[in-house]
C-alpha cells in the first residue's frame, strides 16, 4: 500500500511541476494539499509492518537516485520548452542544482554502505 501512495504522490508531485511551468495564474494550492496529505499517509503505512513497502536499501537508494533525476531532467525538458518556474524551480539557478547534487551524493553514500553490508554478511 505504501508503494502506491509513494508513486501517487511522485506523479502529483511532476503535475504540480507541470503546471508551475506552463499554467499561468493557477492556484497550486490544491494540489500541494493533497500532496502532503499523500506524503503523510505514506509515512503512516511505512511504520505499519502490514503496509510497509519491503524493499533493500540499495534498491531504496537506487530509486532515489532515479527519481531525483528524473524530477532533474523534467524540469530541464519543460525549461527548454518554453515553461518558466512561477516558483523559481529553473534550472538556471544553482538552489535547485545544488539540492539534486547533494540528494544524489546522499544516496550513492547509502547504495556504498548498503553494498558494504551486504558483503560483510
Amino acid at each position: 500500500m505504501e508503494k502506491y501512495t509513494a508513486i501517487l504522490a511522485y506523479l502529483l508531485f511532476i503535475f504540480i511541476l507541470y503546471l508551475d511551468f506552463f499554467k499561468e495564474g493557477v492556484s497550486l494550492f490544491l494540489p500541494l494539499i493533497i500532496l502532503v496529505a499523500l506524503v503523510i499517509v505514506n509515512t503512516v503505512l511505512a511504520r505499519n509492518e502490514k503496509f510497509a513497502w519491503k524493499i533493500s536499501k540499495s534498491k531504496s537508494a537506487f530509486l532515489s537516485i532515479v527519481a531525483a533525476t528524473v524530477l532533474m531532467l523534467l524540469t530541464i525538458a519543460f525549461y527548454w520548452m518554453g515553461g518558466r518556474s512561477q516558483h523559481g524551480i529553473n534550472p538556471t539557478g544553482y538552489a535547485v542544482w545544488i539540492v539534486y547534487v547533494i540528494s544524489l551524493f546522499q544516496a550513492f553514500k547509502e547504495m556504498k554502505k548498503a553494498k558494504k553490508s551486504a558483503q560483510t554478511t
